[in-house]
């Protein structure tokens, strides 16, 4: 059967393929299509709530994670999902002293790196192997102060690219 012909872009392909991958579970992909994680199947309530959530205002450099996949998919609790290990440079990494996690737009943590470590499995127990490529980091939660002016808030529209592949943003006040 066809779903959709003559279809008029890429971008308009890969959205008809991730609502298409959504509305049959039972299909074999190793991914979620592109934009599910953000702009998948959910209940109408679920999306009334995530749109009518203000955004947050950036007031210091910050790394912005989103952890969809790692928290829903790998049963990890937060810390653990936006701690590691993603493909990233330590160097710019280490200028940020917040990371913050959300989950389809809505910020779930915010944590300060203490150190950002290769992605090893003494590092990173859960990993089945070592990823060279990768890092990730230890640390603590956020102040309360930081989690009242960040967590349950909105990512801003600007840093939700629909499609874009890479969970990782780097933000800075002012941008």
């Amino acid at each position: 059967m066809v779903h959709r012909h003559n279809i008029e872009s890429p971008e308009v392909a890969f959205q008809i393929e991730a609502a298409l991958i959504d509305a049959y579970p039972g299909l074999l992909n190793r991914a979620a299509g592109h934009g599910s994680g953000d702009y998948g199947c959910r209940h109408i309530d679920q999306i009334i709530a995530e749109y009518s959530v203000a955004p947050f205002e950036i007031v210091e450099p910050l790394i912005l994670i989103a952890i969809n996949r790692s928290y829903e998919d790998e049963g990890k609790d937060v810390y653990d999902a936006v701690r590691g290990c993603w493909r990233i440079r330590k160097e710019r990494a280490e200028k940020n002293d917040l990371v913050l996690a959300h989950r389809r737009g809505l910020v779930v943590g915010a944590f300060r790196p203490a150190a950002w470590l290769p992605a090893s499995r003494q590092n990173f127990p859960w990993l089945s192997e070592d990823i060279p490529t990768r890092i990730g980091f230890v640390g603590r939660e956020a102040d309360p102060s930081i989690l009242a002016r960040y967590n349950g808030k909105r990512v801003p529209d600007r840093f939700r690219t629909k499609g874009a592949a890479n969970p990782v943003r780097f933000v800075q006040p002012g941008q």
